[in-house]
């Protein structure tokens, strides 16, 4: 770690012009950038799990064929363009020619077709959407994935902008065991150097990196990379990352508290990035305990103020929304008011009258929960607070963020968990939906609703069914939803280049030194 070293070599520069030694400034160290980071990830495969610390810091080593744009259009990445089939059941790809791995082999279609065949076989969207998709190579650089079905969405599944679609070696994915890959290989501008456990990951600049071409848009076009390391530091403790950050131990420091706003923007070495972050959550396990019962979890549904929760995660309504809608943005396509009356209900005569009526006797409800996420647990003291003041007997459990991640796919060890995710473009691509994901929806009225948006045969015909989905979602009640809310990085002045979008995350991956391009 450095402490300010820009700094000290501007400082020698002065003393050198004053001795006779010229002119001029010396160029900004660009050696090591350092992130203290919230929480560590429990894999760096982005196969194995759907948690945005493993995207944010592995989207600087894995790329995919395509992404959104900021408009929120597909663009090519590893792709340099594709075409749809007239009965769009097929995409065919033709690959960026000349495109390196970081063992410096070359990118090849076999590498694509074993990279989504994984995929498909082994994340929540893959087994949900594409079953029965086939990828086949057609030549060198071009490939062919066909549906069983035409889908609207296909190609918006695999931009998805709040999860990684990761195109790796065909060796490095045939040869990777249950738990992962073994070996992190990819395209992307940086590549992976080590992970000690607790303390840090270290990227290193790839030097044979072929960027896409373009403006940067989103986590579309130019990616360059101009710091020769990237350090993510796990620091768990909110105030020690604040801390670090203005002694000039860290260059950049995420989820920082909203209380010490007004501290940071007084300070002239620091700047803040403040924007929407996305939703945070209370998850409902659906297949095993007490709140499998649907009248249970109307009854915690209406027993939770949004308000209160919220102010105790985020400090200030300048910086959440009370928004209960699955597409918060009123100006989308996809947004509804559809169940909005369910939403904040905070009737805790009416919790109780469910409670009866469902034949609650007190069994414990178990809430997962961790201290690395300060915004989770905030929120969950208040809900813990709230479900008890009407009568249900409520349980913190908290863990680390990891252990928190294992813990939450063993559908005996809780009753419920706190999470937060990251708008999709697609409603459907929401996590919360999957019945092969943590908390186990298992809901006709939402599989109808679903397909209806799957595999309309246009976008016109697929937000006409976002208000089926939506009532759905709220008579059913897979999740709480606390509402809209927002996420508060600290950078040094002298750094530039850092962006972040609501559905995308932090990108690091195009820092500089301030007016260096």
């Amino acid at each position: 770690m450095k402490i300010r070293l820009a700094a000290a070599f501007a400082a020698l520069a002065v003393l050198a012009a004053g001795c006779g030694g010229g002119g001029g400034s010396a160029p900004a160290d660009t050696s090591e950038f350092d992130i203290a980071w919230d929480a560590q990830p429990a894999t760096l495969d982005p196969v194995l799990t759907t948690a945005t610390t493993t995207r944010d810091i592995m989207r600087n080593v894995y790329e995919p064929l395509v992404v959104m744009d900021e408009n929120d259009q597909v663009q090519p990445v590893l792709a340099s363009g594709w075409t749809v089939s007239e009965d769009k059941r097929t995409i065919s790809f033709t690959l960026r020619e000349g495109v390196k791995f970081h063992d410096g082999s070359t990118l090849d279609s076999d590498d694509v077709v074993a990279s989504l065949e994984r995929w498909i076989a082994q994340t929540v969207s893959g087994k949900q959407f594409m079953q029965g998709t086939t990828v086949t190579a057609t030549g060198p650089l071009t490939v062919d994935l066909s549906t069983p079905r035409a889908m609207f969405t296909t190609l918006q599944l695999l931009a998805d902008p709040s999860l990684i679609t990761p195109i790796q070696p065909a060796e490095v994915v045939r040869n990777a065991p249950a738990e992962g890959v073994t070996r992190f290989i990819g395209t992307g501008p940086y590549q992976f150097v080590e992970w000690v456990t607790d303390q840090f990951i270290h990227l290193r600049r790839f030097e044979g990196y072929a960027s896409p071409p373009g403006p940067a848009s989103g986590q579309a076009g130019a990616k360059t990379p101009v710091y020769e390391n990237l350090y993510y530091h796990f620091v768990s403790d909110p105030s020690t990352r604040l801390a670090g950050l203005q002694t000039g131990e860290y260059d950049a420091a995420n989820a920082l508290p909203f209380d010490n706003i007004a501290q940071l923007q007084a300070d002239p070495n620091l700047k803040t990035d403040i924007g929407l972050e996305g939703t945070n959550v209370v998850v409902f396990n659906k297949r095993k305990g007490v709140m499998s019962s649907p009248l249970m979890r109307r009854a915690a549904n209406a027993a939770l103020n949004m308000d209160e929760i919220l102010r105790a995660a985020f400090a200030d309504p300048q910086y959440y929304q009370l928004n209960g809608a699955i597409a918060a943005d009123e100006a989308s396509p996809w947004y509804s008011d559809a169940g909005l009356a369910d939403y904040n209900v905070h009737d805790p005569d009416k919790a109780r009258s469910l409670l009866t009526q469902a034949g609650y006797a007190g069994e414990p409800v178990r809430i997962l929960t961790t201290r690395e996420y300060a915004d989770h647990y905030n929120s969950a003291v208040v809900i813990e607070a709230e479900l008890k003041a009407v009568g249900i007997n409520a349980q913190l459990v908290v863990t680390d963020w990891a252990t928190l991640l294992q813990n939450r796919t063993d559908d005996t060890a809780y009753e419920a968990f706190i999470t937060g995710f990251t708008p999709t473009v697609l409603p459907t691509r929401n996590l919360f939906l999957a019945g092969n994901w943590p908390g186990w929806t298992d809901d006709p009225a939402i599989t109808r609703a679903m397909d209806a948006i799957t595999y309309a045969p246009d976008e016109a015909s697929a937000t006409a069914a976002m208000g089926e989905l939506q009532q759905a979602v709220y008579d059913y009640l897979p999740i709480v939803k606390f509402g809209e809310n927002s996420t508060l990085m600290g950078l040094a002045a002298d750094v530039d280049g850092f962006t972040r979008q609501t559905e995308t995350g932090d990108i690091f991956y195009n820092v500089h030194p301030k007016n260096d391009a």
